[in-house]
């Protein structure tokens, strides 16, 4: 009884954790203008996963939940916009996609990116947005930390999820670069991501970044 208890238990916690890209009953669009880069002088980068597809409990994104706080971001900031795109694409389907989040977790996993960053050393600024899921970020956003050097600059992190909010997430950082400059990050419930715009906005200002 115990240990279907566990496994039962197990099972729900996964569900929230990747429900965080998901669980918006409309699908999620950006306007034009929000995806678009800055001029390559600036020194704010916004690097971000987002994950499209089926997420629970059964709804449909064209755009996942953290591309559209990334976009957020980038029409106040004026940043420049980089998404970390994986080699091999997640799955459409929620329960597959599940499935190897939870491996590469356990595996300690480092999921291969597909772009690459140019001319990493002009910013001094880095937003780093993701979903969480099963209470911390994907592997695939622990490789970019990890492939380029963040020493030196300031690293404002933030994601959503639905419960979780940055679970053991932030950890990481500190686990890779134990001086780096962490400022206060900002989770959101996927669910309200596209009612959003103003949290993001007032934290943006509370936190020192001017428009």
């Amino acid at each position: 009884m115990k240990k279907k208890l566990t496994l039962l238990l197990g099972f729900i916690t996964g569900l929230s954790c990747l429900s965080c890209n998901g669980n918006n009953p409309h699908n999620n669009t950006i306007p034009h203008e929000t995806v678009k880069s800055s001029s390559q002088e600036s020194n704010i980068l916004i690097a971000y996963f987002s994950r499209t597809g089926y997420n629970y409990p059964d709804t449909f994104l064209t755009t996942g939940n953290t591309a559209v706080i990334a976009g957020y971001i980038q029409k106040y900031t004026q940043g420049t916009l980089f998404e970390i795109v994986p080699v091999t694409p997640y799955p459409a389907s929620y329960t597959e996609t599940t499935d190897i989040a939870q491996d590469e977790i356990k595996n300690n996993a480092r999921p291969a990116i597909k772009n690459k960053l140019e001319n990493p050393d002009q910013y001094s600024t880095v937003f780093i947005g993701y979903p969480i899921w099963y209470g911390t970020m994907p592997m695939i956003v622990r490789n970019f930390i990890e492939t380029y050097d963040l020493s030196g600059k300031t690293i404002i992190p933030f994601c959503t999820h639905e419960g979780s909010n940055f679970g053991s997430s932030l950890s990481v950082f500190k686990s890779i670069y134990p001086a780096i400059s962490l400022k206060e990050g900002l989770a959101v419930q996927g669910s309200t991501v596209s009612d959003a715009r103003d949290k993001v906005e007032a934290w943006l200002k509370n936190i020192g970044i001017e428009k």
